[in-house]
C-alpha cells in the first residue's frame, strides 16, 4: 500500500473509507490503493480550476495507462499493476470508471433512465466489480450481480441526496428526462429548489427503485461469500439507510445533506464485525 494512498483514503471522509477496516491484510490495502485511483481520477473531473479540455487529457493520460497495464514506476501505477495481476481485474473495468468520470466534466444530461443507469454502471457498479475481486470473489457470476445492482442502489441513493448540490454545481442534473416528464418536474423548479407535490413523488419513485436494487443485490449474496462482503454490505446498509431516512424526511434535500453519525457508522460497523465472527472465514490473501 502506497502511503499516499492510505492518506487520500482517510482524508476523503467517505463512507467506504470506514468500510475497509474489516477487510485482512492485503485486501485492505490493495482496496485503499483502488479507492485511491477511484479518487484521483474523480478529482481530476471535478477540479474548478481546470479547463475541461486539459480535465480529458488528464483523463486520457489515465486511460492508456490503465489499457497498458500500468506501466512504469509513477506513484500509483506499481500498486495498479499488483491489484490487476493479483485479483485477475480485467482492463475494461478501468477503463469503464474512467470513461464515466468523464461524463462529469460538463454537465450531465440523460434523455431516459436506462441511459442514467449506463452511467451509473460506469462510475458505481464498475467500482463493484473490482473490488469483489479483491475481496475473494473472483469471476462469480451471483458475486458479479449483486456488484452490478448494488452500484445502482448506492449512486441512485447519492443522485437523489445531491440533487440540489448538482443543480447548483454548473447546472448539472443527473435525473433523465423521462422521469422528469413523466412526474412533471422542470430543471427550472430544480434550480429554484422548488420542493413541489410533484418532486415529492418523483422521488418517491426514484426510492422504489433504488430499493429494488439493494433487494436485487442483497438476492445474490451466496452464503459462502458473506464474510467475503462484509465492507460492501457496510456500505448497503449505510446507503439505504440514508435512503429511507430521506423518504421518512420527504426527501428536504434542497435543506440539507443526509448522512449517518459517527455512532450510526460505529453501530454499523459492530455489528458488521460481530457478525463476521460467525460466519466462514476470509479466503487468505
Amino acid at each position: 500500500m502506497n502511503s499516499s494512498s492510505q492518506e487520500i483514503t482517510y482524508q476523503s471522509r467517505s463512507n467506504l473509507a470506514f468500510t475497509l477496516s474489516v477487510l485482512p491484510g492485503q485486501r485492505r490495502k490493495d482496496m485503499i490503493d483502488f479507492y485511491a485511483f477511484c479518487r484521483v481520477i474523480d478529482d481530476i473531473a471535478d477540479h474548478p480550476e481546470r479547463a475541461a479540455e486539459q480535465k480529458r487529457m488528464a483523463l486520457d493520460t489515465w486511460k492508456q495507462a490503465a489499457e497498458a497495464g500500468f506501466p512504469g514506476e509513477d506513484w500509483l501505477y506499481p500498486q495498479l499493476r499488483r491489484i490487476s495481476q493479483r485479483h485477475a481485474v480485467p482492463t475494461e473495468l478501468f477503463c469503464e470508471i474512467i470513461d464515466g468520470v468523464s461524463r462529469d466534466i460538463e454537465p450531465a444530461s440523460y434523455d431516459t433512465f436506462d441511459d442514467l443507469l449506463g452511467y451509473c454502471y460506469q462510475v458505481a457498479s464498475a467500482v463493484g466489480l473490482v473490488s469483489i475481486r479483491i475481496f475473494g470473489c473472483g469471476d462469480d457470476e451471483n458475486a458479479r450481480h449483486y456488484a452490478i445492482n448494488l452500484g445502482y442502489a448506492l449512486q441512485l441513493t447519492n443522485i437523489m441526496r445531491d440533487v440540489g448540490e448538482d443543480i447548483d454545481n454548473d447546472g448539472r442534473c443527473y435525473l433523465p428526462n423521462d422521469i422528469l416528464g413523466q412526474f412533471g418536474v422542470t430543471r427550472d423548479e430544480l434550480r429554484e429548489h422548488c420542493h413541489t407535490p410533484a418532486f415529492t413523488e418523483m422521488m418517491h419513485h426514484l426510492h422504489l427503485q433504488a430499493s429494488t436494487f439493494y433487494d436485487r443485490a442483497a438476492a445474490r449474496i451466496h452464503p459462502s461469500f458473506h464474510r467475503r462482503l462484509i465492507a460492501a454490505e457496510m456500505m448497503a446498509s449505510t446507503y439505504r439507510r440514508i435512503l429511507n431516512r430521506m423518504q421518512a424526511d420527504g426527501y428536504r434535500v434542497f435543506d440539507r445533506r443526509y448522512g449517518l453519525s459517527k455512532l450510526e457508522k460505529a453501530g454499523i460497523f459492530v455489528r458488521s464485525w460481530v457478525r463476521s465472527k460467525w460466519i466462514a472465514p476470509f479466503p487468505r490473501d
